[in-house]
């Protein structure tokens, strides 16, 4: 029998990217561990468009940032 582990992200003006943001590290965080799981978005964001967000995530390296640590550390580090 399977368990059910449900995420609400009560944020009302929640953009696309952070919503993708949310369920790409929930998945990688799963792929971490020896369980068998699903990871289902919600109707507002199909399954395709997450891999769109994933994809782009790998336009950051550890080699490209070189000693100042990499893009998303930088950005980061950015005040609004």
């Amino acid at each position: 029998m399977g368990r059910t582990i449900t995420i609400h992200l009560n944020d009302d003006d929640l953009k696309p990217h952070e919503y993708a943001d949310v369920a790409n590290a929930v998945w990688m965080l799963l792929r971490a561990t020896r369980h068998n799981y699903e990871v289902e978005p919600d109707d507002q964001m199909p399954p395709a468009t997450l891999d769109e967000f994933w994809d782009r995530y790998s336009d950051v390296s550890w080699r490209n940032g070189a000693r100042r640590g990499t893009e998303q550390r930088e950005r980061g580090r950015q005040t609004p």
